[in-house]
């Protein structure tokens, strides 16, 4: 097996880990530990801040360890943090566990990014931070849909005495340890391009890479903090409907299903490398998307909210990640900004909406509240995203396909 498959399936075992707790976390925090929706935005937002700070640190350390050191002390991490939630709803020990958490794998996943990306030209790149991008994301309904039933599996605590709903964090545990183990054909350090290789971009294409990279990052950017905002309140949303924990977790999976098909069509064909209207469709349906899923009324305006949302984020991750690669050579620096900025969206989200639940004592609702909290954040992104297209089209046009190198 090469390490290219090595690390797709090991992206999709770590992801599945995350999304078990990222997500499933607010779920758990609900039904054990009695969270309200104002509780739960303040444990994202602490989530958010230490995913920051992970992210923000990784980099230095690679000057002083090989990326396969840090990767494997980090997945040791994972194993401390998700035994200790396993054992306990001791409320310290869960918010230490938690944050600990969300530390690592903010350092985790720019050292897995860079070795998917080093040492390719830009046709390679893209083919595989599409695999990548395919691999992390289906792993996310699944994720969902185990996260459910665990959580509401009373057995484990007739079976064993510990919390209910602590067998999604020794699941957890057992994932971990297969991904270290698939850790041992890698390299000590990813192989980079040199910086003069033929194959790297020249310098007119670097400066027009740079200003999609700056689009699509404010749309990635503004598709983390919605999402991240509404990631808390599902369980509120869909118990208003009528749902249960396990069926809820399922719908609330949706959007994240039409994400890969979106990476899957990005992954099968070059024609959006370099074109400005992908972005324009990504900046404007996040808005579109977030709106039905947060005020629709009833399931088919959740769902349809989902789909425009799902595929309007997956274009904005995509190109934010595989332009980023290209321009920085693939290296951890450039994972750690494009992680960092997924780990705001996951600080800034929760953080607008607390602002949004504080509103709502004036504008008669949570809901309202949200809306006069969260249109000023979603005219920045839009303007953050279209003004650097704006600068594309007016000096070289908006359909220009960047030229890509022919494979090897």
């Amino acid at each position: 097996m090469n390490s290219l498959a090595i690390l797709i399936i090991l992206t999709f075992f770590e992801s599945l880990v995350t999304v078990l707790v990222e997500r499933g976390v607010y779920f758990y925090s609900q039904a054990q530990l009695g969270f309200n929706d104002v509780q739960n935005l303040w444990l994202a937002l602490g989530n958010g801040v230490f995913y920051v700070l992970g992210a923000m640190s990784v980099h230095r350390l690679t000057h002083k360890y090989a990326e396969k050191t840090l990767l494997t002390g980090i997945l040791v991490g994972h194993i401390i943090c998700h035994l200790s939630l396993t054992a306990t709803i001791y409320m310290p020990v869960f918010l230490a566990s938690n944050f600990l958490l969300f530390y690592v794998t903010g350092a985790k996943w720019p050292l897995i990014e860079s070795y998917v990306s080093a040492g390719r030209d830009a046709r390679q790149t893209a083919d595989a931070v599409g695999k990548f991008n395919v691999s992390w994301a289906l792993s996310v309904p699944m994720a969902m849909w185990i996260a459910g039933p665990l959580i509401g599996w009373k057995t484990w605590h007739t079976w064993t005495g510990l919390p209910s709903g602590g067998s999604v964090f020794l699941l957890a545990v057992l994932v971990n340890c297969v991904s270290i183990a698939m850790l041992m054909p890698l390299e000590s350090r990813p192989q980079h391009l040199p910086h003069d290789h033929q194959a790297r971009p020249g310098q007119d294409e670097i400066r027009r890479l740079r200003l999609l990279t700056l689009s699509s990052r404010w749309s990635m950017l503004a598709s983390y903090i919605l999402l991240f905002l509404i990631v808390p309140l599902w369980p509120s949303i869909f118990e208003s409907l009528g749902f249960k924990v396990a069926v809820a977790t399922t719908l609330a999976s949706f959007v994240d299903i039409v994400r890969a098909i979106s990476f899957f069509g990005l992954q099968r064909t070059p024609r959006w490398h370099g074109r400005t209207d992908v972005l324009v469709y990504a900046a404007v349906g996040l808005p579109v998307g977030f709106c039905l899923m947060l005020f629709g009324k009833n399931l088919p305006a959740i769902i349809v909210g989902q789909v425009i949302f799902g595929l309007a984020a997956g274009m904005a991750y995509y190109a934010a990640l595989y332009y980023a690669m290209v321009v920085a050579n693939a290296s951890v620096e450039s994972g750690s900004a494009h992680e960092s900025l997924v780990g705001s969206g996951f600080a800034i989200g929760p953080a607008f909406g607390l602002i949004g639940a504080w509103l709502g004592h004036f504008t008669g609702g949570t809901t309202s509240g949200m809306a006069v909290s969260v249109v000023p954040l979603l005219l920045l992104c839009l303007v953050g995203a279209l003004w650097p297209i704006r600068k594309i089209i007016t000096s070289c046009g908006s359909k220009q396909n960047l030229p890509i190198p022919p494979a090897g």
